[in-house]
């Protein structure tokens, strides 16, 4: 990816939930650098226990804002990144 551009809508869809605990957390941490000030993330399996807890995390780290859960088959997530 060309330095300057910047990624607008990053979708946390994996690696599987019996890999680790948190195995998705660091996807935003590693790519802050990358994201779009508006990037827009979608959650995928927001109704898993370790989702809930990486989203709260990400929130109390700053990293993300104005989460939006929508009931789905497994849950979904879209939140906005916290520059």
């Amino acid at each position: 990816m060309p330095k300057e551009a910047k990624i607008d809508f990053l979708i946390v869809d994996g690696p599987p939930g019996d890999v680790c605990v948190l195995a998705r957390f660091p996807s935003v941490p590693l790519l802050k650098d990358h994201l779009n000030q508006d990037c827009v993330i979608l959650v995928d399996d927001a109704k898993r226990d370790d989702e809930k807890l990486m989203i709260r995390a990400w929130e109390e780290v700053n990293l993300v804002r104005n989460v939006q859960i929508f009931d789905t088959e497994t849950g979904a997530a879209i939140m906005n990144f916290w520059p």
